[in-house]
């Protein structure tokens, strides 16, 4: 059976569920697995995907991105959400405060924090288990002892609001 039956079929059984545009040929292939897609953006509830995986759930929930994507670097203190779910900041010798443009849609984030001088980070615009907001103070690397300070923070974003909880101190 050629790919466009199995393609054809499988619109017979959902229909509409997939909308596809300006398709290249050899794009997708069908494999034991399923429906394998080299290149472009896949769209799971939604026919705009903007990502590799765009994934539109049950109540607006979103799964941003590519979820196999590498760690984004930031340099400075604003993290933008919509380039990817994981995210990473690096906190040398002077204070810096990190602030947030905000994601698609409602969904989990992870930000790291790896510090690795004197400086200390601050998070704006989250709220907190308690509401006490943590301060990721200096790493060792200043006295020379010790390898860069790894802290985790993961994110909860309702679409209005950043719910954090913080894993610290990772050597």
């Amino acid at each position: 059976m050629r790919i466009s039956h199995y393609i054809c079929a499988f619109f017979l059984l959902i229909p509409h569920a997939i909308s596809a545009t300006a398709l290249v040929p050899g794009a997708i292939n069908v494999n034991n697995s399923g429906l394998v897609f080299k290149e472009g953006n896949v769209g799971i509830g939604t026919i705009l995907p903007l990502y590799t995986l765009d994934v539109y759930g049950p109540n607006g929930m979103y799964v941003a991105g590519n979820i196999t994507a590498p760690i984004v670097d930031n340099s400075g203190g604003v993290v933008d959400w919509s380039k990817g779910m994981f995210q990473r900041v690096t906190v040398g010798n002077t204070n810096l405060t990190i602030s947030f443009k905000p994601p698609k849609g409602p969904t989990g984030l992870l930000l790291i924090i790896k510090r690795t001088g004197v400086g200390v980070a601050t998070i704006s615009g989250a709220l907190w288990p308690g509401g006490i907001a943590p301060s990721f103070n200096a790493s060792e690397v200043a006295a020379g002892t010790r390898a860069p300070v790894i802290d985790m923070v993961g994110f909860t974003f309702d679409g209005a609001n950043y719910y954090g909880n913080a894993n610290m101190d990772f050597r």
